[in-house]
Order: C-alpha cells, then sequence, then structure tokens
C-alpha cells in the first residue's frame, strides 16, 4: 500500500510539474483553445491518481478475501460516481467541475472505504 500511495503520489507530482511539457505531447499547438484548457485542466486531473490508486489496491484486496460484493460494489461506485459528478460539478465549478469529476468520484469512493475499514476494524475488536 505504501509503494502504490508514493508511486501514484509521484505521478500526480509529475503531471501537475510538468503539466505545459506533457499537454504539448498531444496537442503541439500552444496557441490553441484545446491546449489551453488542457493545460488548465491537467493538474486539477492529477490530482486523482492519489485516490485511484488507494481504490484499486483496497478493492483488490477484498477480492483476495473472497469479499467479492464489496469489492464489486465499490467498482459499481467508482462507475456512478464520476457520471453523477460529470452533471453536477460543472453547475458549482464551470469547466473545473469536468476536469475534477473523476478525482471527486475517486474521492467519494476513498471515503466510502475508510468508513468500511473502521466499521470492519470496529466489529472485529467489539
Amino acid at each position: 500500500m505504501l509503494f502504490t500511495l508514493v508511486f501514484a503520489f509521484s505521478i500526480m507530482l509529475l503531471f501537475i510539474c510538468f503539466t505545459r511539457s506533457i499537454v504539448t505531447l498531444f496537442i503541439p499547438d500552444t496557441a490553441s483553445a484545446a491546449w489551453g484548457y488542457a493545460v488548465a485542466g491537467l493538474p486539477l486531473f492529477a490530482t486523482d491518481y492519489l485516490f485511484f490508486g488507494i481504490n484499486i489496491i483496497i478493492i483488490g484486496y477484498y477480492t483476495s478475501i473472497e469479499r467479492l460484493r464489496r469489492a464489486i460494489s465499490l467498482t459499481v461506485l467508482r462507475g456512478i460516481l464520476p457520471v453523477v459528478f460529470f452533471f453536477t460539478l460543472p453547475l458549482l465549478l464551470d469547466v473545473n467541475g469536468i476536469w475534477l469529476a473523476v478525482a471527486a468520484g475517486d474521492i467519494t469512493t476513498t471515503v466510502v472505504i475508510v468508513i468500511l475499514l473502521i466499521v470492519d476494524k470496529v466489529r472485529r475488536n467489539g
């Protein structure tokens, strides 16, 4: 888990620090509107990497201990929440809401995972 956190954080920092270079690899025309949107949005989108890593590791953990219902539920949650946020966040945050929708879905899923882990721990110890 620690490796995943360090790796995901490193990738997130890489995307934030080298946004212009990364965007230019895919959109060479730096005068285009698309380039401007991507440069503004990539750092926002990059915040997802940390939470994505946590979610995938925990979902894999639940699968490995044969808690398939929980693993599937969390996977479905990861698929549904971004769609919900794609429709709601732009109303609040404009274009930035689109870039943050996936991260918001993964952050919310991570919060649910933390709650489930706490409940599991209380049940084991209580």
